[in-house]
């Protein structure tokens, strides 16, 4: 993934190992691995396909991941995932620049 500045970069990073650390405790979800170098399916790739600041996040994806109707919130929640990262990011961001008074 690319990220436009330091600090975004900085909170995906934390982000990405969070959801790494954590996917163990969730027996049901899909590991999360995440690596600032290519996994091993993408070596060898053109280095110009490969530019990246963020690292690369991969998920396990097994058969109970999309047996019969799960296939499709599977698909749609890993196409969306870069989105989910960028929301993140910017609520992180709004929560730390927010008053450090709450009413």
């Amino acid at each position: 993934m690319r990220f436009r500045d330091d600090t975004d970069l900085a909170v995906a990073t934390s982000f990405f190992q969070e959801l790494q650390d954590a996917g163990s405790s969730y027996a049901r979800a899909p590991r999360c691995s995440w690596s600032a170098i290519p996994p091993p399916e993408l070596r060898g790739e053109p280095v110009h396909h490969l530019t990246t600041n963020g690292g690369f996040v991969s998920f396990d994806i097994f058969e109970r991941h999309v047996k019969r109707k799960r296939a499709a919130k599977t698909a749609w929640i890993l196409l969306n995932f870069q989105a989910y990262v960028k929301y993140h990011i910017k609520v992180s961001l709004l929560h730390r620049s927010g008053p450090s008074e709450r009413w």
